[in-house]
């Protein structure tokens, strides 16, 4: 709560009047706001630790904004405004009253939202500012789902959140600029899965990063992840671990090398950290293993 103070205190200190304020989570809240008709000018500084939306919910028509091409008029109900955290902006409220809706957010919180539903890499996302769009949606959402409501009622808090989860789904879409390709959910294409394995089957007893198998799948390696576990049903390292188990059980079938190089033959740091992985995979040890399928032959 703390890092949206300054913003509710620069409009608090114009004598804006916090209707309601609404603790979307740690990372964003939403403020109704109003102010009786008079002249009114503030100034909203850059470097804020958020993002804004704010939507017109009446009057505004003689608003006045600053901006680097001049000065912008008007800002009528049904528009809205959004500020990147890095921009700067000040305003001249006259002539009529004001009321609004604002969505302070951090840019953590678009990160989040746009990784964990829209399988968007977060560090490649950008947040536009625009000026008096005209979006109905975000109007009917606060007239319909939101201002109707009490908003610290804990029977309410349900239908709040999915409201702000529509507003934060809708304002991405809008907003939002993705440097990256959405990708759906899916698998990854059949020859960069052929691709992949072939590498691991070549590179498997050396150490290789996610970053590493991210460039062969030519993907990010936020993207890769996530398809990687959609095709192979396992986590990178889960594959790669089980593929040097069946590699050792080979040379310990087919060699008689020590256990310390069979360990390190196939990309294991030590023959205890060998040992250890091969029991939890196969139920007994790299020896027993070995000396099973001795007794097997000859029998």
């Amino acid at each position: 709560m703390k890092q949206f103070t300054e913003a509710k205190d620069i409009l608090l200190k114009q004598g804006f009047e916090d209707k309601n304020t609404l603790l979307c989570g740690p990372d964003c809240i939403m403020v109704e706001w109003f102010r009786k008709k008079g002249d009114t000018v503030f100034k909203s500084p850059t470097g804020k630790p958020h993002h804004s939306l704010a939507i017109n919910l009446a009057g505004g028509g003689g608003t006045r904004r600053l901006s680097d091409s001049g000065v912008l008029k008007g800002w009528g109900a049904g528009q809205i405004t959004t500020y990147h955290a890095e921009q700067s902006a000040e305003w001249w409220y006259e002539k009529e009253d004001a009321s609004f809706v604002t969505f302070y957010f951090k840019p953590e919180y678009l990160e989040h939202m746009a990784g964990s539903n829209l399988d968007v890499n977060p560090s490649k996302i950008d947040f536009r500012s625009v000026f008096k769009a005209k979006k109905p949606f975000y109007h009917d959402i606060m007239r319909h789902l939101v201002l109707p409501y009490d908003w610290q009622a804990p029977e309410n808090q349900l239908g709040l959140s999915h409201a702000v989860q529509l507003l934060t789904y809708r304002l991405m879409k809008d907003f939002v600029n993705f440097r990256e390709p959405v990708l759906s959910s899916g698998s990854l294409p059949p020859i960069t899965k052929k691709r992949l394995i072939e590498y691991l089957e070549v590179n498997y007893s050396k150490p290789i990063t996610v970053e590493e198998l991210a460039g062969v799948a030519n993907l990010s390696s936020f993207h890769f992840l996530r398809l990687f576990k959609q095709t192979f049903n396992q986590t990178p390292h889960q594959y790669l671990l089980k593929l040097r188990i069946e590699k050792a059980c080979g040379l310990l079938l087919a060699t008689d090398a020590d256990l310390s190089s069979v360990a390190l033959a196939t990309g294991f740091s030590s023959q205890a950290h060998f040992s250890h992985r091969f029991k939890l995979q196969k139920g007994v040890s790299p020896g027993r293993f070995r000396m099973d399928a001795v007794g097997r032959f000859i029998a």
